[in-house]
């Protein structure tokens, strides 16, 4: 992607979802909290940048979606993103 993606994700109950993206190395670029999210589905725009609002480098990134889903039980999914500058 360049210069931004959607990360599309659906929820089966509604709750609290972070995202935190990864750079090849694993080391934390961006995480985001995304409080009270209904049921159905949902979009979030990466821009390429860190948490401080710097533009990142291309490569291939790793972006991790948990959610709490109201209860004990959550969900977790982790996928792989290629931003090219």
């Amino acid at each position: 992607f360049n210069p931004r993606t959607e990360i599309r994700f659906e929820l089966a109950r509604p709750g609290t979802v972070r995202l935190e993206l990864f750079d090849a190395a694993g080391r934390l670029v961006r995480r985001v909290e995304l409080p009270a999210q209904s049921t159905g589905r949902h979009t979030w725009t990466w821009r390429g940048e860190d948490d401080a609002g710097n533009p990142v480098g291309s490569g291939v990134y790793r972006v991790r979606l948990t959610a709490d889903g109201g209860g004990a039980a959550g969900a977790a999914d982790t996928r792989s993103i290629t931003l090219v500058r």
